[in-house]
């Protein structure tokens, strides 16, 4: 008789946390201090923010604590066109830089707002990458260097292709890119150079020499004859 216990390892996994309601009425909108509006985002009902041909989605339950926040993305400054050449390490950005910005419920400015699970950010795919869909991906902005993010390229209805990133922290400055060397030069299209005769300026045609064989034959067949006849 074999006696055989089977012993069940214990769950690690901890609960999801039930997402605090927010106290009173929740505006759709709040005003910076920039004097922009900002999409409200809360705990228990997440939110978005669309404009600029950029969309920002936080899911249910990524903000900590009861209260809400506003984001806002837009195109970041006049010089926010980043030449196709330009690098980011082994990454070539393209496109436009964007930014998400962050406020409290009064409107000011937050410099650091994490979230719980990553929100969604979206931009619209360059016209230099949509020749190929792979390896691209979106960098996020950190100081003197970027991060990669977990990305994906989809198509929208409304936009065309659109890359999209995995942002855990707000505010945050986003650039869409394909890996690259750093320094690589693209050797130009080589030219088809067609030679020409030293003398005449122009290259004797398959016609032209058609032409000048057969009247060698009639001539030599009239001088043959001749030579019949004087014979």
């Amino acid at each position: 008789v074999f006696t055989v216990n089977v012993v069940r390892a214990a769950s690690t996994s901890t609960p999801e946390p039930t997402p605090c309601p927010t106290a009173g009425t929740v505006p759709a909108t709040v005003d910076g201090v920039d004097g922009n509006a900002y999409s409200v985002i809360t705990p228990a009902e997440g939110g978005e923010f669309s404009g600029d041909g950029v969309s920002v989605t936080v899911p249910q339950g990524a903000l900590s604590g009861c209260g809400y926040v506003g984001l806002r993305a837009y195109v970041a400054g006049e010089d926010a066109g980043v030449p196709a050449q330009a690098r980011y390490g082994n990454w070539a950005a393209g496109g436009m830089r964007f930014v998400v910005d962050a406020v409290s419920s009064e409107g000011a400015k937050l410099a650091n707002v994490v979230v719980r699970k990553p929100a969604d950010v979206c931009v619209p795919l360059p016209d230099e990458f949509r020749a190929t869909l792979a390896g691209l991906t979106l960098l996020r902005e950190l100081g003197g260097g970027v991060h990669p993010l977990t990305s994906t390229v989809r198509r929208d209805a409304g936009t065309g292709f659109v890359l999209c990133g995995a942002v855990s922290e707000f505010p945050a400055v986003v650039v869409a890119a394909s890996r690259g060397e750093f320094g690589v030069t693209v050797a130009p299209t080589p030219t088809l150079e067609v030679e020409v005769p030293a003398t005449g300026g122009a290259a004797p045609t398959v016609l032209y020499v058609m032409l000048a064989f057969v009247l060698g034959l009639l001539v030599l067949t009239g001088i043959g004859r001749i030579w019949q006849d004087a014979d």
